[in-house]
């Protein structure tokens, strides 16, 4: 009996991933990262939460960084 490799032609191709490198190249991140941090959880409307994902996924950025870049120029206005 011979053992043989998987067939791997099925696995999902991760090399398109699109937060992977953007989320790296934001400044802002970076910064937010050498900071210490806390959660903060918040219930929103669904409606609000829907419109978050897709302003967030124009500028393909993952949520989170969406609100902290949100926040931080509420706070600086």
């Amino acid at each position: 009996m011979t053992t043989s490799d998987p067939d791997l032609s099925m696995t999902p191709d991760r090399s398109n991933r699109r937060r992977s490198n953007a989320a790296t190249a934001d400044p802002l991140r970076t910064d937010v990262q050498q900071e210490e941090t806390r959660q903060l959880n918040v219930a929103v409307p669904v409606q609000l939460h829907r419109q978050i994902r897709v302003l967030a996924a124009q500028e393909d950025i993952a949520v989170r960084d969406w609100c902290i870049r949100a926040l931080t120029a509420y706070i600086e206005r």
